[in-house]
């Protein structure tokens, strides 16, 4: 059993009926980009004394490992198609184009970042736990940014076809 909590990782000790705790400073790539985006001011301590403090709510909530339940969550949020300006003549269009994987962690890290913020708790913590059990229930304000992405994406799938034309 192996979980994050209070920015230290639980491993059981072999052969023992005990837990040690572990330094863990691997995050995964979405983890990384998401913590980024809520330091301000060079506070990287406050602000994963909050993220710590949100797993272990989520841990105690969901009866999984966080990192696992985050990791479902943000490959549930990532876009594969995205709008992009594209010229022709003096006209300006938004056409689909696909997104690369860098960018589909960034813009799910920005849109989680977004309701977040929006949302009415007023300690930090509280609001990642939230966001988090509501993106689970599948009725958050994330999933609600993705689906208004998509439906722009979709109003602009006629012009498709001009995408043989542009230049490259």
């Amino acid at each position: 059993m192996k979980f994050r909590n209070n920015g230290l990782s639980i491993k059981r000790v072999k052969g023992e009926n005990r837990f040690m705790a572990v330094k863990d400073n691997k995050l995964t790539d979405f983890e990384r980009v998401f913590f980024n985006l809520f330091i301000k001011s060079g506070k990287k301590a406050v602000v994963s004394w909050h993220f710590d403090r949100a797993y272990l709510l989520v841990t105690r909530r969901f009866h999984r490992p966080p990192r696992q339940l985050i990791g479902e969550i943000f490959t549930r949020l990532k876009p594969v198609v995205m709008l992009r300006a594209q010229h022709q003549g003096r006209e300006k269009r938004l056409l689909p184009h696909p997104v690369t994987p860098h960018r589909q962690v960034f813009l799910a890290a920005n849109w989680l970042k977004k309701a977040i913020e929006s949302r009415p708790e007023r300690e930090l913590y509280s609001r990642i736990f939230h966001e988090i059990e509501d993106i689970v229930q599948k009725k958050g304000r994330t999933l609600k940014l993705k689906h208004n992405f998509y439906r722009e994406v979709l109003a602009n799938k006629s012009f498709l076809r001009l995408l043989r034309f542009r230049k490259k």
